[in-house]
C-alpha cells in the first residue's frame, strides 16, 4: 500500500483491515492509535515526506471509512506522536515538533486542534512520546531526550519558566506534570539489575 498507514483488528480467530488499507494520503511515518470512549478507533500519524509539508493528522473509523479529525495538529512536521483519550472525553496528542524537536501537547476541542500549555514544553529535543492522564485530568507526558540521551538538571522555576543549568548524565526517560511543571526522570542509575 505504499508505505501508507493501515488499521487491523483481530477478530478471535484472524487479523482483519478495518476499512481499507492505505488511509493515509501519502506514505507515513510513526503511528499511534486510541479507542475512544464509544468504542471508536482513532489513528495518529505523520507524513514521511514534503508532500504537504509534513504535517501529522488524527483519523477515525466512522463505521465504514477514515477521515479526518480536525485539520493537521502540528504546523510543521510532527515526529513520534501519541495520542490517548484524557478523563475529559477530549483526545490528546504529544509529538515532537520538527522544528527545535520539543514535545507539544496538543487536544482536540470545539475549535479544531488547541495548545495545552505552552509550545516546546520539553526542555529539549524529544523521541519517543507518550501521554498519560490521572483520574483527576493531570496530564502527564514520558519521552527519552533526544541530545545525546542527556538531560541539564538543577532545576529552579522562576515565574512560568523552567531555568535548567548542569549536565545530569544518561537520562533514559522524563516525565513531565503539565499542570504544576515537576519533572520526573528515570536515569541509568534507576534502574534495577
Amino acid at each position: 500500500n505504499g508505505a501508507k498507514a493501515t488499521v487491523m483488528k483481530f477478530n478471535g480467530q484472524a487479523w482483519v483491515l478495518v476499512g481499507t488499507a492505505g488511509i493515509s494520503e501519502y506514505e507515513i511515518h510513526q503511528t499511534s492509535i486510541a479507542i475512544g470512549p464509544d468504542g471508536t478507533p482513532y489513528v495518529s500519524y505523520g507524513i514521511y515526506s514534503n508532500m504537504d509539508g509534513g504535517h501529522s493528522y488524527v483519523k477515525k473509523f466512522n463505521g465504514v471509512t477514515w477521515e479526518n479529525v480536525g485539520e493537521n495538529f502540528s504546523e510543521e512536521n510532527g515526529f513520534f506522536q501519541s495520542i490517548k483519550f484524557g478523563p475529559d472525553g477530549l483526545l490528546y496528542v504529544v509529538f515532537s515538533a520538527n522544528t527545535d524537536g520539543k514535545a507539544n501537547v496538543r487536544k482536540f476541542g470545539n475549535n479544531g486542534w488547541e495548545i495545552v500549555g505552552t509550545v516546546g514544553i520539553s526542555p529539549s529535543s524529544t523521541i519517543y512520546n507518550l501521554i498519560s492522564f490521572k483520574p483527576d485530568g493531570q496530564i502527564f507526558i514520558c519521552f527519552r531526550n533526544d541530545i545525546d540521551g542527556k538531560i541539564l538538571t538543577n532545576i529552579d522555576k522562576i515565574g512560568e519558566d523552567l531555568i535548567i543549568k548542569t549536565n545530569a548524565g544518561l537520562i533514559l526517560q522524563i516525565l513531565i506534570n503539565l499542570i504544576d511543571n515537576a519533572i520526573y526522570w528515570l536515569g541509568k542509575s534507576d534502574i534495577p539489575d
